[in-house]
């Protein structure tokens, strides 16, 4: 019998110790992704970056597709023009078209966004 009390006696303060353990474990927060139809360019992030850190996200999505015209940011190369047939399209990569958005990834300063991504 004295086995026993001293049994429930342990498990009783182990459950406890076990509760207090779980309650001041911290919760992983929920992140907030930037997410829309005007996906940045890196070379835009780099230069905007702490504008663009003054909203109330923890990232954002860059797109890197290359431009064909820097000036209006807003025509692109002919093989480039469905975001989704480019899982499908079997052409050759061509990575002087991507350098100018890479070297600007590097130039990027980040500070508040953690959760960056790139389409």
């Amino acid at each position: 019998m004295k086995y026993v009390k001293a049994l429930m006696i342990g498990s009783l303060v182990g459950g406890l110790l076990m509760l207090v353990v779980a309650a001041s474990a911290e919760v992983p927060r929920k992140k907030l992704i930037k997410v829309g139809w005007d996906f940045p360019h890196p070379s835009y992030v780099a230069e905007h970056i702490r504008e663009m850190e003054k909203e109330p996200f923890d990232g954002i999505i860059m797109d890197l597709r290359p431009m064909s015209n820097p000036l209006t940011k807003m025509r692109w190369d002919e093989n480039w023009d469905h975001r989704w047939a480019q899982a499908l399209w079997d052409g050759k990569w061509n990575q002087d078209k991507w350098a100018a958005e890479l070297a600007a990834l590097e130039r990027i300063e980040w500070d508040k966004f953690t959760d960056n991504f790139i389409l």
